[in-house]
C-alpha cells in the first residue's frame, strides 16, 4: 500500500507541473470534447470509409446526436496528463525500510486536460489487471488517493456530466488513434467503442 500512495503523490505532482506549449500535446479538455470528437472520427478519410463499411448509421447518429447536445460549460483547470499511469511504468527502489520512485516510463500518451483521464486508467487498471493478489486490494485505490492530496491538489467527485464527456473522448480515441493510426486497422472493440460514444452523447443530448 505504501507504494500507492508514493505514486498517488507522483501523479499529483505531475498534475502540478506548469504546461508552457498545450497546444503540442494530445488535447483532453473536456470544454473543447467537440472538437476533440470531430478531429479523431472525422479528419481521416479513410478512417471514415472504414466505420462506414463497418456501420452505415453512425455517422448519420454521430451528426444528429452532436447537434441535439446543449452548449456545455467545465469548470476544471486542465494539467498535464501522464497517459498511461500505472504501477508498471515505475521504477522503484526501498530504502531504510520506504520505497521510493526512482524513474518513470512511457510518456507516449501524454496529453492536455482533464485529471480524470489519469484518475480513470488508474483506477480501471487497479480494479481489473491480474493478478488479482497484486493489483486488486481495495485499500490501493484510497491510498493512491491519499497520496495525490498531499501534493496539495484537491480530488472531487465527478459530475455525471464530466464522466460522460471523459468516456466519449477515450472511447473516440480509442477508435482511432491507438490502432487506425499505429497500423490502419480497427480494433476488433471498435464496434463497441462506437456504441458508448453514441450512448454517452445521447445522454448528453437529455440534459
Amino acid at each position: 500500500m505504501q507504494l500507492s500512495e508514493v505514486f498517488g503523490h507522483t501523479v499529483g505532482v505531475i498534475h502540478c507541473l506548469e504546461v508552457e506549449e498545450p497546444e503540442h500535446l494530445r488535447n483532453c479538455n473536456l470544454n473543447q470534447w467537440r472538437k476533440i470528437v470531430k478531429e479523431a472520427l472525422l479528419s481521416d478519410a479513410d478512417f471514415r470509409k472504414e466505420i462506414a463499411a463497418l456501420s452505415d448509421t453512425f455517422y448519420p447518429q454521430l451528426d444528429d446526436l452532436m447537434a441535439s447536445v446543449s452548449a456545455l460549460r467545465i469548470d476544471e483547470e486542465p494539467v498535464l496528463l501522464w497517459g498511461d499511469a500505472f504501477l508498471y511504468n515505475l521504477l522503484v527502489k526501498r530504502s531504510s525500510g520506504k520505497v521510493q520512485i526512482t524513474g518513470l516510463y512511457d510518456f507516449q500518451f501524454a496529453a492536455y486536460g482533464s485529471c480524470l483521464f489519469d484518475f480513470c486508467k488508474i483506477e480501471g487498471d487497479f480494479r481489473v489487471r491480474r493478478p488479482r493478489e497484486i493489483y486488486g486490494h481495495p485499500e490501493y485505490i484510497e491510498q493512491f488517493y491519499k497520496g495525490y492530496k498531499g501534493t496539495g491538489k484537491a480530488v472531487n467527485a465527478p459530475s455525471d456530466t464530466h464522466q460522460i464527456l471523459v468516456n466519449i473522448i477515450r472511447n473516440a480515441i480509442q477508435v482511432r488513434y491507438w490502432w487506425w493510426d499505429c497500423f490502419g486497422v480497427l480494433h476488433s472493440k471498435t464496434p463497441e467503442y462506437l456504441k458508448a460514444i453514441l450512448v454517452g452523447l445521447a445522454e448528453l443530448s437529455r440534459r
